[in-house]
């Protein structure tokens, strides 16, 4: 009987603990969407979560047709080809020299608010990364250049 007390008492602290790191997980993310971090809400209160979502289902479900030379050329045809009314249109824009990625190219809506890196990891392997207008250093985005000051 007592070994069944004691698998109660280790449960229940269990669960105690488990309930503790929820809140502090909680805790963290109030802060995060804090008024601090206010780079995070007009992020997400923009278009940029849908371009991005667009984006990385043209290049993970579309993976069998994708080009092998030309992502960004294809990308910027299959979402201008989507475009609703109100939305920006995408083009191909420059790369930074200093860059820290390897084979990159660059998409950015004509409005200049949303700036999307795709990296070319391996053979019909991308990585995507973007950044909205208040996370750009000039016409790149911070952590597209090694001074990410």
């Amino acid at each position: 009987m007592s070994y069944l007390y004691a698998g109660l008492g280790i449960a229940m602290l269990s669960g105690i603990v488990a309930m503790i790191q929820i809140g502090n997980n909680v805790d963290k993310f109030v802060k995060l969407i804090s008024p601090a971090n206010q780079d995070f809400k007009d992020y997400i209160n923009s278009k940029s979560p849908e371009y991005d979502k667009s984006i990385m289902k043209i290049i993970y479900q579309d993976s069998a047709s994708l080009p092998d030379n030309g992502i960004c050329e294809y990308v910027v045809n299959k979402m201008n080809e989507n475009i609703l009314v109100g939305q920006s249109k995408f083009s191909k824009s420059s790369t930074d020299q200093n860059k820290f990625f390897n084979k990159i190219c660059a998409l950015e809506t004509d409005d200049g608010k949303h700036r999307v890196i795709i990296n070319q990891t391996n053979e019909k392997k991308y990585e995507l990364f973007s950044c909205s207008l208040k996370e750009k250093k000039g016409n790149y985005c911070r952590f597209e250049t090694r001074d990410n000051q």
